[in-house]
This record gives structure tokens, C-alpha cells and sequence, in this order.
């Protein structure tokens, strides 16, 4: 983790960068070095060897100018972007000794603007990523208070807002995080009805799954939340079983019963680990095709009888 200034700047490669003087007068040198050694090499092999050492020696230096100019200099704005970006983050999450105090207008407008954004999210109310970029702001300033709620004594005119802002943006926080909850459980459902390849469908109830178990943390008591897990995993299961039931009747209908068995015994290991408590029933029909595909195997590798 970084936790200096200097030490998060490290984090960032610094790119190759010089001033134009230097740069160019290196250039400059190199290019005479090399009109220089193309005229000797050209000499004995060419009628116009000036011709073309200068075209060697020009073109160096013209791509120079282009490789500073376009790739170096891009190179170094992203870096120094990147710089800036890192700054503005450590001056409002800096250590407690040179954190800047969270004074009441500042936690005023900072309510004010995860209000803002959390009143058009709701317009908005379809898309998931935007309800989570609210709960991630309101995540921001909750981190924020509790760094301060360390440092502020009780006699503080300050207190009082602090913790009312505090509960405020938590009801935000929960409102959206549920929110975005429930849509990332319908867009998974909507997109698997477009998907054919198990590893597609399970891709994407493993993703779902990983956001759901996110909003789970913040609120493990959720009863929405815990049936979303729950359904979303027993679906993982389905996804599995059904592939592995698939691809047992291919191989049953083509004659390789052994491998057929082998595909219904996956089933039964993916089901095993499943809560459900009517796995039973199916439990039970795959076992009695099991039995029936040993039988096949076993009638298979009988000799017939003249």
C-alpha cells in the first residue's frame, strides 16, 4: 500500500524525456556521425554517395523530431496527467497529520454533491453503473468522516453535522447499493436468454455473482440480497449440471457409454455441492441412468451367441 507522497509517485514510471536543446544537439550529432559513415561505406559502391548519405542523415533527424513530437511527448503528458490525477487524490486522503480539516462547508458540499448525483441516478434508473458510482462516492465520503471522527474532539461545533451527514449519506449508500443489486441480477437474466456457450453463461453469473457478494458486504442481514445470492448460485449449478446432462445423452446416443457415465457422475459432483433441497429428485433420475447406461455398456461387451 502507498502511504507517502513520494513512495505513490514512485508507483509511475517516469517516461524518457529531454529538453529540446540537448535532444536535438544529440540528434544533430548522430546524424553528421552517420552521413559521415554512410559517405565512407557508399563510396566504393556508389556513384552519388553524398546523395544519399544526406537522405540517410535527413531522415534521422526527421524521425527524431516525429518520435519526440508524437510518441514521446504523448508518453510524457499521460505521465504527467497521471501525476496530477495522484496529487489532487493525496491531498484529500493524506495522512492525519497533513489532512486538511473537514471543515463544515467543505462536508456541506460534499453531501450536497452525492445528493446531486444520487437525484440523477434516479432518473437514470435502469443503469446499474450508475447507482454504483453513487455508493462508491458515498463510500469515499464515509471514509472520509471515520479518518475525522478520529481526530475530532466531542466539544466540536463540528461534531454534531459530521454525524448527521454521516447518516445521511448511509441511507443513500444503502438505497443505491440495492438498487444496483437488483439490476445487475436482471441484466444477467435478460443476457443469458442471448447466450448459447455454457462458458459465456457462466462467465456472466460468476461476474453477477462477484457484484451481488459486494453489496452483501455492506449489508449481510439484507434478505433481498441473500436469496439473490443464493438464486444466482444455485443457477451456476444448473448451468453446469445441464452441460454436463447435454453432453452425456451426445455421448449415450452415439454408442460411448462409458463416457456418457462419466459426464453424469460431473453432474452428480456439481450437484453435491448445491443447497437445494430438491437436488434429490434429479439426483436420483441421473443415478438411474447411470445404472441403465452400465447395463448398455455391459450388453455391449458381451460375445453374441451363434
Amino acid at each position: 500500500m502507498i502511504n507517502s507522497k513520494e513512495n505513490a509517485k514512485n508507483f509511475y514510471k517516469k517516461p524518457l524525456w529531454l529538453p529540446a536543446f540537448p535532444y536535438y544537439s544529440l540528434v544533430l550529432i548522430f546524424s553528421l556521425l552517420l552521413f559521415a559513415i554512410s559517405l565512407v561505406v557508399l563510396h566504393e559502391v556508389e556513384d552519388k554517395p553524398f546523395w544519399i548519405a544526406g537522405l540517410l542523415a535527413t531522415t534521422s533527424i526527421f524521425t527524431a523530431f516525429i518520435f519526440r513530437e508524437f510518441f514521446l511527448r504523448k508518453s510524457r503528458d499521460a505521465f504527467l496527467k497521471a501525476q496530477k490525477r495522484l496529487d489532487d487524490n493525496l491531498r484529500v486522503f493524506a495522512s492525519p497529520k497533513k489532512r486538511e480539516k473537514l471543515t463544515l462547508e467543505k462536508n456541506l458540499f460534499l453531501i450536497r454533491q452525492i445528493e446531486r448525483k444520487s437525484e440523477a441516478a434516479k432518473v437514470l434508473v435502469d443503469l446499474a453503473e450508475v447507482h454504483r458510482n453513487v455508493f462508491e462516492s458515498c463510500n469515499e465520503y464515509l471514509n472520509l468522516v471515520e479518518k475525522e471522527l478520529k481526530e475530532i474532539s466531542a466539544e466540536s461545533p463540528r461534531l454534531v453535522a459530521i454525524l448527521k451527514g454521516k447518516r445521511k449519506v448511509e441511507q443513500i449508500r444503502k438505497y443505491h447499493v440495492l438498487v444496483w443489486a437488483e439490476l445487475e441480477a436482471q441484466n444477467m437474466m435478460n443476457s443469458l436468454e442471448n447466450l448459447e456457450k455454457t462458458s459465456e453463461k457462466l462467465r456472466l453469473t460468476r461476474r453477477t455473482l462477484e457484484n451481488l457478494k459486494i453489496a452483501l458486504s455492506y449489508y449481510p442481514n439484507e434478505r433481498k440480497l441473500v436469496e439473490s445470492v443464493k438464486a444466482v448460485e444455485e443457477l451456476m449449478v444448473s448451468i453446469k449440471v445441464s452441460s454436463h446432462i447435454k453432453k452425456a445423452n451426445r455421448a449415450s446416443s452415439q454408442g460411448k457409454y462409458n463416457v456418457a457415465v462419466e459426464y453424469y457422475q460431473n453432474a452428480l459432483n456439481v450437484l453435491e455441492q448445491s443447497k437445494d433441497v430438491e437436488k434429490h429428485v434429479l439426483i436420483e433420475k441421473i443415478n438411474q441412468e447411470i445404472q441403465r447406461l452400465l447395463g448398455e455398456e455391459n450388453k455391449s461387451d458381451q460375445p453374441e451367441m451363434s
